[in-house]
Order: C-alpha cells, then structure tokens, then sequence
C-alpha cells in the first residue's frame, strides 16, 4: 500500500501504466475511506482518510484517485496481493461497498495496517470483486500475473447451444410451381407421416390370480338346511283378525239378536 505514490495521466483520473500492465476495469463515483488508526478514531491527524473519486483494477495493483485532492491525499496504490481479508458487502439501504485489511509495503508512506473501504455508490462492485477474485485465483494457481482477464465460459447445454434451448429445424418453405393461368400457385408439401407404432413387448407378463381365502373340499361339504325365517310380533290389538285368535263366545251380540228380543 502506497499514499500519493500512483502517476495519473492527463484527465488526473486514470493512471499511467507500467511496464506490462493492464486495465481489467474502472469504476468511477467511489468512495474510499482509509483509517489507519490502531482505536479507529478518525479524528486522529496522519491516520484516516476519505475521499470521492475513481478506482481503477488492474493485473497488478488497485489505484484510486481522488476526484478533488488536497494537499495530504491524493492517490492510493495498493498491490492486489496486499489487500487481505476482504469482502462485499450488500447492505439493505445504502450503496455496495467492499471492505478489507490493507498491508503496508516498503517505502509506501504508510508503517502500519489499515483498514480500506470502497464504497460504489452507481454500481460495478459487483463486476470489481468478479474480476478481482479471479484475477487472485489465476495468480494463486500460475504463481505468474495475467496480462488479460479471461472471464468464465458461457453455459452451453445439451444441444451445444449458449442458452440450453433445443435447436430444431426450420419448418420446410412451401414449394412455388407455375399454374395453367400464368401466376404463380403455393403448393405446400404433404404431411410427413404419422410415427409407427410402438411393437408390443415381447416380455411376458403373468395375470396375478386372487387366490381364496379359504378353500373347502368338495368331499368333505357340509350342507345346512337355511335357518327359519323369524316370525314378526304382532299386538293383539292391532290383529286385523281378532276372530283367529278369540272364540265366537267372546264376541258381543249381534243387532238383530238383541231386536228379536
């Protein structure tokens, strides 16, 4: 991590490259805030610092160059080994912003670890810390610096497509013949016929059978006669017969006998 130490060029935005260097990309609308101070008061001259203005990442370091700079902060460099332990953050209000452990380097204006923090405040944190952790991956596997960012391969799925969607085949155009009256006639072309059908397999199949619960020789049946049927129970006043059941003597006299008397 170097203070004041990055050469910007003309526009004071970007800076000037060195010997082999590539840009991977450039955000601008950034805030940065640095603080160096071991209890994290920002109030403490020589240890904090913020500013608005433009980083800029590339194969070999992270530059950012404040918009209107002053007398004490004017550009920060920072190689893209030396920034440790960092990560996005996605706040539900407020912007992106990317925080991390900055180490000093020798000769870099500063003596102690500080703590950075990037803020986007109109995107790109998102494609900063892709491209940045690739590039710390491919550094970390080749032990070499990249000259040139390779994103990842687009997704191609079964049919070799980019999408994955199957690609069919165009439908057949109709067919233009010449007619008898001199115009030009549309004939389509017959329908492809319909697909055979499928030949039955050849596997063989048994029918499940039900087997009986219970199975009951037919020599050694028995036949029971049905049980009677019940009889229902009438009450003697409700007999529609009451002659069936009582005598002729029980009966009342008839009219004509009590009128011959």
């Amino acid at each position: 991590m170097s203070l004041n130490w990055a050469m910007l060029g003309p526009n004071g935005q970007t800076p000037v490259l060195l010997p082999g260097e590539k840009v991977f990309t450039t955000q601008n609308a950034v805030k940065m805030v640095l603080d160096c101070n071991e209890n994290g008061y920002p109030g403490n001259a020589g240890g904090y610092w913020e500013a608005d203005g433009t980083v800029t990442l590339t194969n070999q370091r992270i530059v950012f160059a404040a918009s209107s700079p002053s007398q004490t902060f004017q550009t920060l460099n920072v190689p893209v080994l030396m920034w440790k332990n960092w990560k996005l953050e996605q706040p539900w209000f407020g912007a992106n912003y990317i925080s991390g452990i900055l180490l000093p380097v020798p000769g870099g204006g500063l003596s102690k670890n500080g703590k950075l923090s990037l803020t986007f405040r109109e995107g790109g944190s998102i494609e900063f810390t892709t491209i940045y952790r690739s590039l710390l991956e491919r550094i970390g596997e080749t032990n070499q610096t990249p000259q040139h960012y390779e994103p990842l391969p687009a997704y191609e799925g079964p049919s070799g497509g980019a999408s994955g969607h199957t690609n069919y085949p165009p439908p057949p155009m109709p067919v233009q013949e010449g007619s008898t009256s001199g115009g030009n006639q549309i004939v389509y072309p017959p329908p492809s016929p319909p697909a055979p059908a499928p030949f039955p397999s050849s596997t063989y199949m048994p029918t499940p059978q039900i087997q009986p619960q219970c199975t009951i020789s037919p020599v050694n049946q028995r036949v029971y006669p049905p049980p009677p049927m019940p009889v229902p129970y009438e009450h003697p006043s409700l007999n529609p017969n009451p002659g069936l059941d009582q005598s002729l003597s029980d009966l009342p006299p008839s009219y004509d006998t009590i009128s011959n008397k």
